[in-house]
């Protein structure tokens, strides 16, 4: 031992002549040659104290460690930034330097020590790698005790520097869209969309695991690799991360489950690793997965997958460099897997399609192009040339050409044709024959439905309903080739709401929703109150809206384990009060509030939404309910709250 102290010893004078001399140099050498050879002397002074210190009884907890690391390090690695390494290893007793082991190599023992810390401080995987991850953990603890962090702007991890605090995965959910994609022979789709906010720090997301099941009993069927060819992960519309689908060794089976899929095929989990995407805090990011088929497919190839994020499947480290997590294994999707390339085309509805509501018709003038539906096309993997497209007319209570006149069919601003309706029963289908209509390859076009609706009559009453729809597998439509194409190459269909006709009556729209709650306190539960803020216009005469809202208001929970009901609800406005009913008069608008209070479960919170259903509204200034419209559509439902 006294002989290795004093080489020790030996080798630490021996550095501080060799500084003597560099300095001696200094009239020959530029500042910078000095600055380096500085360095280097340092480095080498900490290596020998290091290598002192383990001399003296395998630890060094007295030293100070500074300075961030910047570098990647493992088996093999040497240098100043091992030797700082192990002396954080060593003062946090996750490794002792046997006598007589200078420090300054990264060996097995040195990997032994790096895996403990890493499994103590919950880094995945524990591989004795001193990665980015490592490196942002250890940077964040330094930064805490006074060493010397990353100038003061965050934790640096593979070359990024992260700002903010302790961060999360906020408001995570799949997306609604890509959903139920099918994906030809040799073309790519988005099959799997997912967003979240990136709070209180910018996240850096480095591994994505998306979960594949097949939905077949057809042996073989399960094993996604034979169909696929390349895996994409896209952020806002940019490519960020591939991977090779067609590779087996890039799939690991699972025993996880796939959006409740229960059959006995196997499950496969496909990773994007290394993916070092970074969202800036406060910011919502929108992630897809897309695949491509491979070229060469066959019949038996067809099938049905379920694909989803898998149960904390995204990982991101936030500045303190530490991970978070998000994925729901069954909140996901589906993709078909189809051979032909003849071409597809699928119908949507459109963005524009008009809600329920009532309008106000004529007694004896035809009232024109009220607008039925909105609906789009979308042309796949060729050029699609459209024929016909049948249009279905459906009325409430009389034949449907008692109540539409004609039908309009419009692509854009462009007038296709306009057909009469025509029948003795409250159904009737309208062809638009002839159109010799071209939607090329992978374009969408928007079309509309308007019609003429006949004046009010004995046969035709206010009140009475018409709506109009489509079906892509009714559509005589060919490929580029002049095929025809056939049931599974036509799918989607679009339904307009009902339009509710009357000369006297209300439309109703909704201006801004709004919820609050009241914390359950002392094993009472929560209170959700749902407040909508209505327009209500009146036309054809002057309207009464009943002051008491459970005459004026239907309404119903989301949720089964709270009963429906018209209690607990208010209503308010600014309207003339007569009687005891709101007065709007003819032509105008009035403000009404509704307010909803639904109260929670202590055993069993769940999540509920409000939707408003009818209005009640009378032609006298008395409570009563002589006549309603309907409220439907999206904009009557308040979002969801958990109570």
């Amino acid at each position: 031992m006294t002989g290795k102290l004093a080489a020790g010893a030996v080798g630490l004078a021996m550095a501080l002549t060799s500084t003597t001399s560099l300095f001696a140099q200094t009239s020959t050498t530029t500042t910078a040659d000095l600055t380096a050879q500085i360095n280097s002397l340092l480095s080498t002074i900490a290596s020998l104290q290091a290598q002192l210190a383990a001399m003296q009884g395998g630890s060094s907890t007295g030293t100070t460690v500074t300075g961030s690391f910047n570098a990647d390090l493992t088996i093999g690695s040497t240098g100043a930034d091992v030797v700082k390494l192990q002396t954080y290893l060593v003062s946090k007793g996750y490794l002792v330097m046997p006598a007589g082991v200078a420090m300054g190599y990264f060996g097995s023992l040195t990997k032994s020590a790096v895996a403990k810390y890493q499994a103590a401080s919950g880094i995945t995987p524990v591989a004795g790698y001193f990665g980015p991850l490592t490196r942002a953990r250890v940077n964040a603890e330094l930064a805490a005790t006074g060493g010397t962090s990353t100038g003061g702007t965050g934790t640096t991890t593979g070359g990024t520097t992260l700002n903010g605090g302790e961060g999360s995965i906020d408001n995570f959910k799949v997306l609604g869209s890509p959903s139920g994609e099918t994906i030809h022979e040799g073309e790519a789709e988005k099959v799997l969309g997912f967003e979240f906010k990136a709070q209180d720090s910018d996240l850096q997301v480095d591994r994505v695991d998306v979960l594949v099941k097949n939905d077949s009993t057809s042996a073989g069927q399960d094993r996604p690799w034979r169909v696929l060819d390349s895996a994409a992960l896209y952020r806002d519309g940019d490519k960020i991360a591939t991977v090779d689908a067609s590779n087996e060794d890039n799939w690991s089976k699972t025993d996880t489950s796939v959006n409740n899929n229960t059959n006995s095929n196997q499950a496969y989990r496909l990773r994007f690793s290394g993916v070092n995407d970074v969202v800036k805090m406060n910011d919502t990011a929108d992630y897809y997965v897309t695949f491509t088929a491979n070229d060469s497919l066959n019949t038996t190839d067809e099938t049905t997958y379920d694909v989803a994020l898998d149960e904390n499947g995204l990982r991101a480290v936030d500045a303190k460099g530490l991970q978070q997590y998000a994925g729901n294994n069954d909140s996901g999707k589906t993709f078909d897997i189809n051979a032909s390339t003849q071409g597809s085309l699928t119908v949507s509805e459109g963005s524009d399609n008009p809600d329920a509501q009532v309008v106000a018709v004529d007694d004896n003038d035809s009232t024109d192009n009220v607008v039925m539906q909105s609906f789009r096309i979308k042309a796949k993997d060729s050029d699609v040339s459209i024929n016909s497209i049948p249009v279905v007319v459906s009325t409430t209570g009389a034949k449907a050409s008692d109540v539409v006149k004609s039908v309009s069919l419009y692509k854009g601003s462009t007038l296709l044709g306009t057909e009469s309706v025509d029948s003795s029963v409250a159904s009737d289908t309208v062809n638009f024959d002839d159109l010799n209509l071209t939607i090329n390859q992978d374009d969408t076009e928007d079309f509309t439905v308007k019609a003429d609706i006949n004046p009010l009559s004995s046969a035709f009453t206010a009140g009475m309903m018409a709506s109009t729809s489509v079906n892509a597998d009714t559509f005589d439509a060919e490929n580029a080739n002049g095929d025809e194409l056939t049931t599974g190459d036509l799918s989607g269909s679009a339904a307009g709401h009902d339009m509710t006709f009357g000369s006297t009556g209300v439309t109703v729209t909704v201006d801004s929703t709004s919820i609050s709650q009241t914390p359950a306190t002392d094993n009472t539960p929560d209170r959700a109150t749902y407040t909508f803020n209505l327009k209500v216009t009146a036309f054809g005469s002057d309207i009464y809206v009943p002051q008491t809202a459970s005459d004026a208001i239907n309404w119903m929970n989301s949720h089964s384990a709270f009963a429906s009901t018209t209690g607990d609800v208010a209503i308010s406005s600014g309207a003339t009060k007569t009687g005891s009913s709101y007065l709007v008069s003819e032509d105008n608008t009035e403000t009404f509030t509704v307010k909803v209070v639904t109260t929670g479960s202590t055993s069993s919170p769940a999540f509920n939404s409000v939707t408003l259903t009818k209005l009640h509204f009378g032609p006298t200034n008395a409570a009563n309910t002589a006549s309603s419209t309907n409220l439907t559509g999206s904009q009557f439902e308040s979002d969801s709250v958990n109570i």
